[in-house]
């Protein structure tokens, strides 16, 4: 109740003069200039463009509103080198994991690492994308959020570099549903399977019989911190393994190659 009576109260004191501010560095001189009036009518509503918890300017929800309006320009005349940075608090492996991911559905499948810091929970990382097209701030977010993240803030340094500021105490890695006490068929793999498999106390997990597994399974904690890993160099048609209280992810993958588990495998959690 407190947190909303202050929010509310950092809400008025924030100025039309404020939330323009924020939307004209998203948008380039000519752009905000023949668009004024209709940034006016779009953002008259301050209220809705202050985040409640924070109390602070919402970079998301304007960044929303002008996607939806047509005013965002996402591509590029020619491929450029974009560099997107990241502050992240909280579970620092799992930020980069999910982030990745999230890039990957997104087609963004290359990228070199330009900088990166890590400090107890906390993380500062910054990367490059060669590109004719700009990463868009809202449905990037919107994935992430999908996910548990807290999106905190989104800015615009130039025209080729963004930086977020997001919070992964609650986020959750995508995995695969495995029901509890059934056998599941997983399909062929394009890359290492990932399972949740939180509250669990045992995996099995069964190769086809025409092909050849050299198993190599890695089990996590919910910051993907490693636990414990079976890496065998015999190939093995069954696997039986306990899984400790503090485990939530299990990633399972070949030795040497997916080609190996071609035909998919078969998993039981119980």
């Amino acid at each position: 109740m407190v947190r909303i009576f202050l929010a509310l109260i950092l809400c008025f004191s924030f100025s039309f003069g404020d939330i323009l501010g924020n939307v004209r560095s998203f948008l380039d001189a000519r752009t905000y200039g023949s668009q004024r009036n209709m940034i006016n009518v779009l953002f008259a509503k301050k209220s809705k463009y202050i985040d409640g918890q924070t109390g602070e300017v919402n970079s998301l929800a304007i960044l929303r509103t002008l996607k939806d309006n047509g005013l965002l320009n996402f591509s590029f005349k020619s491929a450029e080198q974009l560099k997107i940075s990241f502050d992240i608090a909280h579970s620092p492996l799992l930020a980069m994991k999910i982030i990745n991911n999230t890039l990957d559905r997104l087609g963004y499948t290359y990228y070199l690492t330009d900088y990166i810091s890590r400090q107890d929970k906390m993380l500062s990382w910054s990367i490059l994308i060669n590109t004719q097209s700009l990463l868009d701030p809202v449905v990037f977010s919107d994935m992430l959020i999908a996910q548990g993240v807290f999106v905190l803030d989104i800015r615009k340094e130039n025209k080729f570099s963004w930086k977020y500021s997001m919070d992964f105490q609650d986020a959750k890695l995508k995995t695969m549903d495995i029901a509890r006490n059934r056998q599941q068929n997983l399909p062929k793999p394009n890359r290492p399977y990932w399972i949740n498999a939180h509250g669990a106390k045992n995996i099995y997990i069964n190769a086809h019989h025409k092909d050849n597994w050299f198993p190599l399974v890695t089990f996590y904690d919910r910051d993907l911190n490693v636990l414990k890993e079976i890496n065998l160099s015999q190939d093995k048609k069954r696997l039986h393994a306990k899984i400790d209280k503090d485990v939530t992810y299990v990633k399972i993958d070949d030795k040497y190659l997916l080609d190996n588990i071609k035909r998919g495998l078969v998993v039981r959690l119980d």
